[in-house]
């Protein structure tokens, strides 16, 4: 995947912008967000001023409320520091074959900069060869 270098401490921080929430400012029950945020904010215009557009494909296989919080919450995040993001929302019945197809198209994809896998995935699915399968 191209610019994956410039994109390592974006997606590092991603998860710390979705901890302290998306809000742009007080009230509401909203957090603001911290200065790495905004720091996050400020990478991102830089490279999409470079022509690198940072986009983060998230994956999630099943409907488990909790899985499905935190995936909209990653595509929140997203929005707000500026990357794309492309959501794949799979049945549970889909096979570890399928889903392992689907990764790597999108290692393929020049468009894509990163990948997440949303755990826990169904049990007939081996989440170490999933894992694994990015090495």
């Amino acid at each position: 995947m191209k610019h994956l270098k410039y994109l390592v401490v974006v997606f590092a921080l991603l998860l710390s912008l979705v901890l302290v929430g998306c809000g742009t400012g007080e009230g509401g029950g909203e957090k603001k967000p911290s200065k790495t945020v905004d720091e996050l904010k400020t990478e991102v215009a830089a490279l999409k001023e470079k022509g690198i557009v940072p986009c983060l494909a998230v994956i999630q296989v099943g409907n488990d409320p909790a899985s499905s919080v935190y995936v909209s919450n990653k595509k929140k995040a997203c929005a707000y520091i500026g990357i794309e993001s492309l959501s794949y929302e799979l049945d549970e019945q889909i096979s570890q074959e399928e889903l392992l197809t689907i990764i790597d198209e999108l290692n393929h994809n020049e468009m894509v900069n990163g990948i997440l896998v949303q755990l826990p995935l169904p049990k007939h699915i081996d989440e170490k060869a999933v894992i694994k399968f990015f090495l």
